[in-house]
């Protein structure tokens, strides 16, 4: 019978306990301390039991020194705050003796300062609830002991990692380090709490500005800063010098800066437009039990700005601060002024792109206003130009458009009807009506003068990466992706430089369709493969899934029916077989490096020429 989670569990604790008791009764020294180390590091949980052969570690690397470079790593990397006891219960090992205790003063006295971060805050942290308050402690314990300046650095050198401070305890670090605990104090402010008066006001004093003003920036509330910011519109009369005042006040966080804004706006004018254009996005629309809503404070600073010709000023904060509906209001005005002007082309312009972007590891976010179907309507009687141009980004999705969308249909308007086809394929809220009218559209081009492929190329190759996450739903919900990935694979093999267009595009599901079209048992194929070696070239040493990888493998066999092709291609092959990566599917490389060869004698190496043996009679 299997055993259960529970036998599994304690089964586990005991092997652990049994693995790290024996490496303490063996007491391995020497070379043999590494193989021993390490093979018991292998039991699972062996990181739990930090508390048992930690400190026996770090005494044998003190006593061996040949051992540190090596396992010093190993030491650092597998202490484990956690402690398991032989019951399989998580226990506080701190509170059980005085042997870590006893360990952590002599890994201090030995001035192990990276090893006495880890272990100080692995004591303090068995309690929780007083953390903050036990490590300021221990802290100003340290600095108040410490005599000299080098002894003062280590001190905040020990004691640097994550926790709160509390402003007694940073006004005697300032008034200690000075501005070399700048940094150490800045960044452990707590989240929230009352403006630190004392330490800004000690830091103005002392001259040092930087730390006044970043500490003032961290920590000052909305009504103490539109206080200050009134404050500076009365007393300061210099434009270069009001901004500079602004700038040094600025919240690093503020929730709707418009109040402050339109005040500062209407007092001020130009000489605060530097510092308004600068920091636009402090304005927000509001938010209410209907949704957003817009605050009167930015209606009126729109308003203002475009009063007052502040165009810049005017198209940044309906770009990034306004709501769709107070942006197409706008462009809808603007529309109606008449889009043949320079002036309204301008600032039609201007109101187009992102307004704002957050960019992370690997992907990134853009703000964009979305035009609504009744105004991109209108743009595209009175502007079209317009439309098809930079206002295209704005008509985020077809589902949103159909008046729109029923126009450019009519008028098989190519560029707006092969955009509605590509963000299509990619929405899932584009359902029923929208993709019968587009794939019919399609459907009914020309097969014989090559409409039909060149206009499919274009929807494709407009489509962005990383916007397909699941191909096998789309192809089960989406006639038009049907249509366009996998009933027409045979037609794009009319036109070279159409899958050539395939392949460069940049969605990845696009290119395998390129590699689909290459890889077919077709004549044509094999002769448009040849001629796209540059690009099929990379495929072998870029990152793919196996089953598109296997797809470009197929593409390739077909150039290499042609001996330049094969010979470019044949040492990216090679190369290939290096990589490390375990999913490369090897066997079907060497697969078609064989049939290279075997296609190719003179291009095969010194060591890849068939050998021939025969028997030597007696």
């Amino acid at each position: 019978m299997a055993e259960t989670w529970n036998q599994r569990w304690l089964r586990e604790v005991r092997e652990v306990h049994a693995a790290v008791d024996a490496l303490l009764t063996r007491d391995p020294s020497g070379p043999a301390l590494r193989t021993a180390i390490e093979e018991a590091s292998k039991v699972r949980h062996f990181n739990h039991l930090s508390y048992k052969w930690a400190p026996w570690l770090w005494r044998k690397l003190a006593a061996d020194r040949s051992q540190r470079v090596a396992l010093r790593p190993f030491l650092l990397g597998h202490l484990d705050g956690s402690a398991l006891d032989p019951k399989g219960r998580f226990v506080q090992p701190w509170s059980e003796g005085k042997a870590l205790d006893k360990w952590l003063a002599e890994v201090d006295a030995a001035n192990d300062v990276e090893l006495f971060r880890q272990v100080i805050q692995w004591k303090l942290r068995d309690s929780w609830k007083d953390f903050a308050r036990r490590w300021r402690e221990l802290l100003l314990q340290r600095v108040k002991a410490a005599a000299t300046t080098t002894e003062r650095q280590d001190a905040l050198a020990r004691f640097d990692f994550p926790a709160e401070l509390d402003e007694p305890t940073a006004l005697i670090l300032f008034e200690t380090y000075g501005s070399t605990a700048r940094r150490f104090i800045l960044d452990r402010l707590p989240w929230r709490g009352a403006f630190w008066e004392k330490l800004h006001g000690l830091a103005i004093r002392k001259r040092d500005e930087d730390t006044a003003w970043q500490l003032y920036r961290r920590q000052v509330d909305p009504p103490r800063w539109a206080k200050d910011v009134r404050s500076l519109i009365t007393t300061i009369s210099d434009g270069e010098t009001l901004v500079a005042e602004l700038e040094k006040r600025h919240p690093q966080v503020v929730s709707d800066a418009g109040p402050v804004f339109l005040e500062l706006a209407q007092k001020k004018g130009v000489a605060a437009l530097p510092y308004l254009q600068r920091h636009v996005r402090a304005v927000f629309p509001r938010w209410g039990w209907f949704g957003r809503t817009e605050g009167k404070s930015l209606v009126d600073l729109v308003k203002l700005a475009d009063e007052r010709a502040w165009t810049s000023l005017w198209a940044k904060l309906l770009q990034s601060s306004a709501t769709p509906e107070l942006w197409n209001s706008e462009v809808k005005r603007l529309l109606q002024l008449g889009a043949s002007t320079m002036t309204v082309q301008h600032k039609l312009q201007l109101l187009t792109g992102a307004g704002g972007e957050w960019n992370f590891s690997g992907f990134g976010l853009a703000q964009v206003q979305p035009l609504s179907d009744e105004v991109a309507c209108l743009m595209y009687e009175r502007a079209p130009a317009l439309l098809r141009g930079p206002f295209r980004m704005h008509l985020t999705h077809a589902q949103g458009t159909p008046k729109l969308i029923a126009r450019v249909l009519t008028a098989d308007d190519e560029l707006l009807v092969d955009y509605f086809a590509s963000r299509a394929l990619i929405d899932f809220r584009v359902i029923g009506e929208t993709v019968d009218k587009l794939t019919a559209h399609y459907e009914a081009m020309s097969l014989t003068d090559g409409s039909f492929v060149r206009r499919a190329t274009h929807a494709l190759s407009m489509m962005p990466a990383f916007t397909i996450w699941n191909y096998e739903h789309l192809l089960t919900t989406n006639k038009l992706a049907r249509l366009l990935f996998e009933r027409s694979t045979p037609l794009y093999l009319s036109d070279a430089k159409l899958v050539r267009e395939l392949l460069e595009s940049p969605q990845i599901h696009v290119q395998a369709l390129g590699f689909r079209v290459l890889g077919t048992r077709d004549p044509r194929a094999v002769a448009m493969a040849a001629q796209q070696t540059d690009v099929l070239a990379p495929t072998l040493l870029r990152p793919l899934h196996r089953r598109t990888r296997l797809m470009a493998f197929a593409a390739i066999d077909n150039a290499c029916q042609a001996e330049p092709a094969a010979s470019a291609l044949l040492d990216k092959m090679k190369q290939a077989l290096a990589l490390p990566d375990r999913r490369y599917p090897k066997e079907e490389l060497v697969g078609l490096i064989g049939r290279v060869l075997s296609r190719w004698p003179k291009l095969r190496g010194k060591n890849e020429q068939p050998q021939l043996f025969r028997r030597e009679l007696a």
